[in-house]
């Protein structure tokens, strides 16, 4: 190989990944550190970061290299779902809500799901974000009413909800409706399964 091929960007990339595969992964990263200095939006680099953290279990570190990441690719819906999951495992159920907010904006497949987990993560981030979960839990049992995580969703957050400090009066009244709706809803889900006693009780 010439100096200059050697210098390439293409070629560092390629030897920061027979590093890795050979285990050196500090060299690997130190490489790949090297190529972000002459272009910070070097997508390939950013990943290979971002992967050889998670490897390592930097979960801090990793969702740094991922947001890193997302400046330069805000579009990445994939990235933006990874980076929801790895704010979750850290506890900080605020920025994994931020997360799936994005991924709601730009996906249309898994929709309900999606609606289901985010409205788990507000569930889970305060008690003031629960009005917020449960227009996410409804969202997702209109497009999908047969959503057992959503059916019960609903009836969990909604009586939430409703033993939370001073609830709205307006809001409370919603709220118990929720609640018998997910309710029957979850009877007919059951019905006929040998979960329906439990179920019903």
């Amino acid at each position: 190989q010439s100096g200059g091929e050697k210098n390439s960007t293409r070629f560092r990339l390629l030897l920061a990944r027979c590093l890795e595969y050979d285990g050196d992964s500090n060299g690997a990263s130190l490489m790949y550190d090297d190529c972000l200095k002459e272009n910070a939006s070097n997508s390939l680099a950013l990943k290979r970061k971002y992967c050889i953290l998670k490897s390592a279990g930097k979960l801090i570190e990793c969702a740094q290299a991922l947001n890193d990441y997302l400046q330069q690719n805000y579009s990445d819906t994939a990235a933006w779902y990874e980076l929801s999951k790895l704010h979750q495992e850290l506890g900080d159920f605020k920025s994994a809500a931020y997360c799936l907010e994005q991924v709601l904006l730009s996906t249309s497949s898994n929709v309900a799901q999606i609606h289901v987990e985010l409205a788990e993560c507000y569930a889970t981030a305060s008690s003031g974000s629960l009005l917020e979960a449960r227009k996410h839990m409804a969202a997702a049992l209109e497009l999908e009413p047969n959503n057992v995580r959503a059916q019960f969703g609903l009836v969990s957050v909604a009586n939430a909800y409703l033993n939370t400090k001073n609830p709205d009066e307006f809001e409370a009244d919603v709220a118990v409706e929720l609640v018998k709706y997910g309710a029957e809803e979850l009877l007919k889900t059951y019905k006929s399964t040998s979960m329906f006693p439990c179920v019903r009780k």
